[in-house]
């Protein structure tokens, strides 16, 4: 009798997690740049905070999966997060004056955290490469990734022709 509840439950505890979509699938991307490469990705700094990003070499880890969340009010503009740091963090853009600093953080509806991608103006408009550009910033600011000779650094900054500018967002296998 014990076997015979437990076979109708488990479906409708299914149905239940899935219609609340515990179980749904969330498609993930990697995010890769024209300075740093095909074989850099965006990720997260694993630090003990884990809010700090970098370019890195590209590797299956969990802090370079990226998921982007439509906004339900702007279709073109999307929130950024990582199973690494869990849907309830953001990539997000300090609202500090300078609104350059990129971070992970506490998602909510800010403009610091509404990202929409357009077309690179650096490479031919077919190449799949784009700008990255942020709510809060404007259209004229990009995502760049900081041309020092280290290039892993990540900072916001007026829209250019340049390599650091252009990021091409890719399926994760």
């Amino acid at each position: 009798m014990q076997s015979k509840k437990l076979i109708v439950i488990l479906p409708i505890i299914l149905v239940s997690l899935l219609a609340n979509g515990v179980n749904a699938q969330v498609k993930q991307n990697r995010l890769r740049n024209t300075l740093t490469g095909a074989d850099s990705c965006l990720g997260i700094i694993e630090d003990g905070k884990n809010n700090r990003l970098t370019m890195t070499k590209c590797a299956n880890v969990a802090g370079q999966r990226w998921s982007m969340t439509a906004s339900e009010k702007n279709p073109q503009a999307y929130q950024l997060q990582t199973p690494f740091t869990g849907m309830d963090k953001c990539l997000n853009i300090i609202n500090d004056g300078e609104n350059n600093k990129v971070t992970m953080a506490k998602c909510d509806s800010l403009p610091g955290q509404f990202w929409s991608v357009t077309p690179s103006k650096t490479l031919p408009s077919n190449s799949g490469y784009f700008f990255v550009t942020n709510a809060l910033t404007g259209a004229s600011n990009c995502l760049n990734v900081l041309n020092d000779g280290r290039n892993n650094k990540l900072t916001m900054a007026k829209c250019d022709n340049i390599s650091g500018q252009s990021w091409r967002i890719t399926s994760t296998p």
